[in-house]
């Protein structure tokens, strides 16, 4: 008798930008590589996880155009029938939404139409474009799924006539937190209701970063100009860009793109149609300058004057720019200054320097400037100190009617009366909770943390509108003591699943766990959309786990970017609100990829295995550890087990073999599988008890350096398996019914050529 495979495959539709760029140094920063000393490149957490995954082993670098081509190929794969249980005849592909609806996700593109002030626009960073027609009750999303989704920040043309036209930028990127690449610019014609790309902007390799449209920190729509369809934008590595023709073709006129440029770049346009602009440094952290690094002024987009201050740091990074609606001659500027400008710290001890400077124009012959650093927010406890975090969150705004009225955000949102000229008309307003009793995720009452977009209501002046790692949030009255803040969150599903755990015991359960960018750990047991899911964790959640027929929940998270992986135990009631959590994660664990598996043995939920980096960690009594346990790791109940040439070391950017998928039988029982970074397969039996040598199942048709990112182990027969590998440009599935004495390649028609090169789809997972 046969048995049949179900194979449930996940083609990648966004590279995030983790890649290697031009043959320079000094890029090796802001695109997520490390050199330590002289020795080989390294690449930090997160962007090793996902460069490991992706990479083509032979060349180590992702193929051209991979992106775009994959997801054109995955669209012809044929579409398998099914029948419902009341026999009515569906496709497979048919997917439903289960949400959250509540809840948004990382959010720096946002709007509201200057005619019809219910419309809102606004853009996830990996979720595409989204409108809503009634002032944020409900959306609808507006790219196509082949088009790009990163959006980074958007502008409406506002000249009479001209209002229905809109442009977005694409691209994000900070070396903290990762990026997620660009492809140029979106353009709209009738509102925001379609969109198509701008060719002249587009380099259709969004999986490399070569074109100075990859990233696109600001677009600006010069509404003066009542001749030509002129508009700006500020690109990364370095230079503000024009076009006068609607985004047919573009002329640099301030910067340059290139290893002497900037990274940093800025630009706004007043309403009189003067012109700002910031160029920073060259790198995040080679303070060699750029050639044209600086503060810019100009009166027609094209002729530029620096005004750049003569107090300014040796060092800063991002200027964000914040013109003063009601007197457009005051424009403030917020910028991180490493060593310099107003210290403060983070949750990690952490020094931080932010800077903050006014600049009030006097005629042409130049203007007046202002260092008012001394007075950013430094208040305990230390949360509510101003931390832009490398400035990945960074944005200054004043108010539309008083230029005193200014509003700066990092990972919390601050009001000055003001305009900083002192620290004590300074009120925190939003993002991390400024007051004595807090909740559990130390969050501002109805905000969120990391601010990106700040916009003011074109007719009601106190009506403030945020966009965040939360997504889409407004307040009614943004000078009100205390601010009171309204989510928008209504179906605006651009929230970021790293892992989703599932019932696997109860046919038809509704019960879904996952791990998100920001939103920590979310759960539902309800099928309706309605239904808010409740939050178990804070901070980055990642690999989710429901034992079947077990009362107890697992999930992990990581908070620091450091290679640590915490793993709470916890039990929720009925509603899915949480009882108590447990810290169970093993003391002595560290070298964690970033999106670290564990698993629950079928057989027994109380018996846990961890990939740890280059050990398997195993837990053989789980239900020991008390809930009393404490925050911290333990060492209750667990011991590692003996692994096989994981401590290997693989040639160039890469930190070492790591353990990166695990897999355990059901029946038989006990046996364990591991794959790794570099493509390595080891079976362990009896890896429950006392310490079982592992036997390496290698196949000698595997891809040699590809990445295991799963292993898939029927459960009527712990023999036959699958062993996925993730890269590009590689045979993407083995198949084994012997335990791994043999194995046989059957990635079919999921591969464009049968030797796995060619446009076919990076496959994540499979399950059997």
């Amino acid at each position: 008798m046969k048995t049949k495979y179900l194979l449930t495959f996940l083609a990648v539709a966004l590279i995030a930008g983790v890649f290697y760029v031009h043959d320079s140094e000094e890029r090796e920063q802001i695109s997520g590589l490390v050199r330590e000393g002289n020795g080989p490149v390294q690449l930090k957490d997160k962007h090793l996880w996902e460069f490991e995954r992706l990479r083509d082993p032979k060349t180590g670098m992702i193929p051209a155009g991979i992106e775009r081509a994959s997801a054109e190929f995955s669209a012809k794969l044929p579409i398998a029938t099914r029948y419902d249980d009341k026999g009515n005849k569906t496709l497979a592909g048919d997917w439903q939404k289960r949400g959250p609806h509540f809840v948004g996700g990382r959010t720096r593109a946002l709007a509201i139409d200057k005619i019809d002030n219910k419309n809102i626009l606004a853009g996830g960073v990996s979720g595409g474009m989204w409108k809503s027609t009634d002032d944020g009750t409900s959306w609808v999303k507006k790219t196509t799924s082949t088009q790009l989704q990163s959006v980074s920040c958007i502008a409406q043309d506002t000249r009479e006539g001209k209002e229905n036209i809109w442009y977005y930028g694409t691209g994000e990127y900070f070396n903290i937190y990762g990026g997620l690449r660009g492809d140029g610019i979106m353009k709209s014609t009738d509102g925001g209701e379609t969109w198509f790309e701008l060719e002249a902007t587009l380099s259709k390799t969004p999986q490399s970063w070569d074109s100075r449209f990859d990233y696109i920190w600001n677009i600006a729509v010069n509404h003066k100009n009542l001749e030509q369809d002129e508009l700006f934008a500020a690109t990364a590595v370095g230079c503000i860009v024009r076009s006068t023709d609607g985004g047919e073709s573009w002329t640099t006129v301030l910067g340059s793109y290139g290893n002497e440029a900037s990274w940093f770049t800025d630009i706004e346009i007043t309403s009189n149609g003067v012109f700002y602009a910031t160029l920073s440094q060259r790198t995040f952290n080679d303070y060699a300058n750029s050639k044209t690094m600086g503060i810019y002024r100009s009166l027609d987009g094209v002729e530029w004057t620096e005004i750049t201050p003569d107090f300014i740091p040796k060092k800063y990074r991002r200027v964000c720019i914040g013109v003063a609606p009601s007197d457009e001659n005051q424009v403030y500027f917020l910028s991180e200054t490493p060593e310099a400008g107003k210290l403060t710290t983070n949750s990690r001890g952490d020094s931080l320097w932010h800077s903050i400077w006014k600049y009030t124009y006097l005629s042409d012959d130049g203007g007046e400037w202002e260092d008012r650093s001394s007075s950013i927010p430094r208040v305990d406890p230390t949360r509510l100190h101003f931390n832009s975090q490398g400035s990945y969150d960074l944005i200054v705004k004043v108010h539309p009617e008083n230029a005193d009225i200014v509003y700066i955000g990092g990972t919390s949102l601050y009001r000055s009366t003001d305009g900083f000229k002192s620290s004590d008309n300074t009120t925190h307003i939003g993002g991390t909770c400024p007051f004595d009793e807090c909740d559990y995720f130390y969050r501002y009452p109805g905000h969120h943390s990391d601010q990106h977009a700040m916009v003011f209501h074109p007719a009601n002046p106190r009506l403030l509108y945020t966009g965040s790692d939360g997504g889409v949030i407004m307040t009614e009255d943004n000078l009100a003591e205390t601010v009171v803040w309204k989510s928008l969150n209504n179906g605006f599903y651009t929230t970021q699943f790293y892992n989703v755990g599932v019932d696997p015991a109860t046919v038809g359960s509704d019960e879904i766990i996952g791990g998100l960018q920001d939103n920590g750990t979310l759960y539902t047991n309800s099928a309706n959309l309605q239904q808010p899911w409740t939050n178990p964790a804070t901070a980055d959640g990642f690999c989710c786990v429901i034992p079947g027929g077990a009362e107890f929940h697992y999930t992990s998270q990581n908070s620091s970017n450091q290679p640590k992986i915490k793993i709470y135990r916890a039990l929720l009631d009925d509603d899915g609100e949480k009882i108590f959590s447990t810290r169970i994660d093993p003391i002595g664990g560290e070298d964690f990829i970033w999106n670290t598996p564990y698993l629950l043995d079928p057989n027994n939920n109380n018996l846990m295995y961890l990939a740890g980096g280059r050990l398997v960690w195993r837990n053989n009594d789980l239900s020991k550890i008390p809930v009393e346990a404490g925050l911290d790791s333990i060492t209750i109940g667990w011991d590692s087990l003996h692994t096989t040439r994981t401590d290997s070391i693989t040639p160039g950017a890469y930190r070492g073999e790591r353990i990166s998928a695990l897999g355990i039988s059901t029946w038989p029982s006990n046996i364990l599988y591991y794959g790794t970074t570099y493509g390595r397969l080891y079976r362990m039996e009896n890896a429950h008890y006392k310490q079982p040598e592992p036997t390496e199942i290698t196949g000698e048709m595997f891809p040699t350096g590809s990445n295991i990112s799963c292993v898939a182990v029927d459960p009527k027969n712990g023999n036959r398996l699958m062993a996925v590998f993730s890269n590009f440009s590689v045979v993407s599935i083995f198949h084994t019914k012997d335990g791994g004495r043999h194995w046989t390649p059957v990635s079919g028609n999921l591969e464009e050529y049968e030797n796995g090169t060619g446009v076919g789809p990076a496959v994540q997972w499979v399950e059997i």
